[in-house]
């Protein structure tokens, strides 16, 4: 409690960017570690257990997909700070169901974990995408998101090294406890720092001095209603077949590299793949909140030149499964980074990653060109985050079905055009410069105990108005 009201009088955190960047190191306390562990495949394990991580995995996202769609009525009842901690707890439960399953080969207790996570992420993740929205004016959309991504990256890309560093002369398949252990501590970390420094949204102020309107208090049945009103609007319905690829390429590219490198490699691979996405974000976002375009036009000179990369991308990892030959029914080859033929695999590998961090950065931005409405922040943010676990979710089922890396190729590459027509149609219609501000109170302002100023009016506004009372 010292701590906490400690941390009330510094001024500081009260400020949007100090609250994205929290949020953004609870992503890599949790989501980052945890993405570091899935890349290695076989959710760190050897190579045999990838059907059970498959398994896992599918219920983890079928559960977090339902609770991402619920996610905007959850995080109006529990706001910001408990969601994000009661959601961090999911985590390091998570990586100790892999090490209790990695040492005694029982089942019962991962798929447990697996499920809790699932709906642990689904508050987790859907209160950090209303952060991203609400906390940010309106240039800064993209900036916010990958702010958070970057970190998250950069939880990622240190998880890969220790885990790199840990394997480096190792010869078996499977991954130390030492990793295990330090991933969990680190995880615990989040529900720390989400209780200790994530502020309500009525005291969070932006950068342009107005103040983030909080999700509304109402009754839960009237919140059910506002998603399902949310949900028919056909511009997210759009929308969502982008939201729902974005991230539904994970199983497959975990599972490649589980199946085809060496333990010491994929963890090499793992740290490559998350330090390109550490500036990766920064890139496009230069693109996508250049203040020199107007939004429309810069929106489709960024999607046009991401589409071209993942068409590309796509087609040459198809190109080099089918000339490799690369097939569950044939034996591992185990490849080293020391083997001939490493190179090609590693850039298209890379290639992977720039999918992965662009298409998470591209939907949200997408989402803000519909929504300019504070209040209806939690409901979009928890809907297409439920749709991105719907993907991931019906990833892990392909995977787990037995479907052959050429066949997920194909479905992904058909899955990556989609995405970039959905994305660019969407820009193409909406991507005109908003005539609404979000300071502006669409609804009744709300107003702080003791006081008759709105808490969503400007400071500039709440200055005019004590000076027009003094006058009366």
């Amino acid at each position: 409690m010292y701590l906490l009201s400690k941390t009330a009088n510094c001024r500081f955190i009260q400020f949007g960017q100090f609250q994205n960047l929290v949020v953004s190191c609870i992503l890599f306390c949790c989501p980052g570690i945890y993405l570091a562990v899935t890349g290695l495949g076989a959710g760190g394990g050897h190579p045999s257990t990838f059907h059970l991580a498959d398994v896992t995995n599918t219920l983890l996202y079928a559960l977090y997909a339902l609770f991402g769609w619920l996610g905007g009525p959850l995080l109006k009842l529990l706001g910001p700070r408990w969601a994000l901690a009661v959601g961090a707890t999911g985590y390091p439960m998570y990586i100790g169901g892999l090490w209790f399953y990695d040492r005694t080969g029982k089942q019962g207790f991962p798929i447990f974990t697996g499920a809790y996570l699932g709906v642990a992420a689904g508050l987790l993740w859907s209160a950090t995408a209303y952060v991203g929205l609400a906390y940010s004016c309106q240039h800064q959309k993209s900036l916010f998101v990958s702010t958070q991504w970057t970190i998250l990256a950069l939880g990622s890309t240190v998880g890969s090294l220790i885990a790199f560093g840990l394997n480096y002369h190792s010869k078996s398949t499977g991954v130390p406890e030492a990793v295990y252990i330090i991933f969990i501590i680190i995880m615990f970390m989040a529900v720390l720092l989400a209780t200790f420094f994530v502020k309500d949204p009525s005291s969070v102020k932006k950068s342009d001095g107005s103040f983030a309107l909080p999700p509304s208090q109402v009754i839960l049945v009237e919140e059910l209603r506002g998603l399902i009103a949310a949900a028919k609007d056909w511009r997210l319905l759009v929308l969502l077949p982008s939201a729902f690829i974005s991230q539904s390429t994970v199983a497959w590219q975990s599972h490649l590299n589980s199946y085809y490198f060496s333990l010491r490699t994929r963890s090499l691979n793992n740290v490559l793949y998350w330090s390109i996405q550490l500036f990766l974000p920064y890139l496009f976002t230069a693109v996508l909140d250049a203040k020199r375009f107007p939004r429309r036009k810069r929106g489709l000179i960024g999607l046009s030149i991401q589409a071209i990369i993942l068409i590309v991308s796509f087609s040459g990892e198809l190109a080099w499964i089918l000339k490799n030959k690369i097939d569950l029914t044939n034996t591992s080859p185990s490849l080293d980074w020391t083997d001939h033929g490493y190179g090609k695999a590693i850039v298209l590998y890379l290639l992977m990653g720039v999918q992965y961090c662009s298409s998470v950065v591209s939907v949200q931005w997408c989402v803000s060109l519909l929504v300019n409405n504070p209040t209806m922040y939690a409901s979009y943010a928890g809907l297409y985050k439920g749709t991105q676990a719907a993907g991931m979710c019906v990833s892990f089922g392909i995977d787990a079905g037995g479907v052959s890396f050429k066949n997920q190729a194909i479905i992904y590459l058909v899955f990556m055009i989609v995405l970039s027509f959905s994305q660019l149609s969407i820009t193409a219609v909406y991507g005109k410069e908003s005539s609404v501000t979000e300071e502006e109170p669409l609804e009744s302002p709300i107003v702080i105990e003791g006081s008759d100023i709105p808490l969503n009016m400007s400071s500039y506004e709440s200055e005019k108005k004590e000076n027009l009372e003094s006058s009366l």
